[in-house]
């Protein structure tokens, strides 16, 4: 954007050319040094929590970031900032360590939106349909337990069992597709630890913030062949895209 090339500051232009995402501030009225701006990408972000309740996160057909289109339909009334006091990084700066990914693994973890494979089909169906259309489940579940989804496995002898051979749990929601609870994840200082810094250690999380009595499943607890079409009962399959919202 042109607001971004404009001068600032020493300090601001070095922070401009530094980040690699911007920070939204809603509260940047009392700031000094802050520009508007059309939106940013969800890297480092801070929003107004009435915003994010409002907003139904949906991919029309063709799009590809769901971070362009939340400020797309974001409200006219809702200002867009950016701080140029404050820098930010990623968690972690370290180099991803090497690994064998296999392009099934990447169809489904990188674009899951992207392939029209059957297992994928059926699998990420029944994700989207245990864990939100019958939403009063969820919400009873989760007040006696951490964290709640579909796919659960244990696996107590085998903790580096992600494609990456890096990633490590005793055990995780195959699909990184789940509802927890923030007083839970936000009750200890953990959460600063126990990310990993490849593409699935976001799979592996839940194993490592929370002990597995902490967690529920309701749908395909202990399935192993999360690839096999024959594994998902219902097979449900995709909404016609024309029918959305009729």
């Amino acid at each position: 954007m042109d607001r971004f090339n404009e001068p600032k500051s020493a300090f601001a232009a070095t922070v401009a050319a530094s980040i690699d995402s911007t920070i939204v501030n809603v509260d940047a009225v009392a700031r000094i040094v802050n520009d508007e701006v059309d939106g940013s990408g969800f890297g480092c972000l801070v929003a107004r929590a009435e915003v994010l309740r409002q907003h139904v996160f949906h991919l029309p057909p063709g799009e590809t970031h769901y971070d362009v289109r939340f400020f797309q339909e974001l409200l006219v009334r809702w200002r867009r900032v950016v701080d140029w006091t404050c820098a930010c990084r990623h968690l972690h700066n370290a180099q991803r360590p090497k690994c064998s990914i296999t392009t099934r693994h990447l169809i489904y973890h990188v674009t899951p939106f992207a392939s029209n494979d059957i297992w994928l089909r059926y699998w990420r169906n029944a994700m989207y349909h245990e864990l939100l259309d019958n939403w009063e489940r969820i919400a009873e579940l989760l007040i006696d337990h951490a964290v709640v989804s579909t796919h659960r496995r244990q696996h107590l002898e085998q903790t580096r069992i992600y494609p990456d051979g890096q990633s490590e749990s005793t055990w995780h929601f195959a699909g990184t597709f789940f509802w927890f609870r923030n007083l839970d994840a936000f009750a200890t200082t953990k959460w600063r630890d126990v990310w990993q810094p490849t593409g699935w250690g976001a799979e592996a999380w839940p194993g490592r913030m929370f002990d597995f009595d902490q967690s529920a499943c309701v749908a395909y607890d202990g399935l192993v062949e999360h690839y096999n079409p024959a594994s998902y009962d219902p097979q449900i399959e995709d909404d016609d895209p024309c029918s959305l919202g009729s």
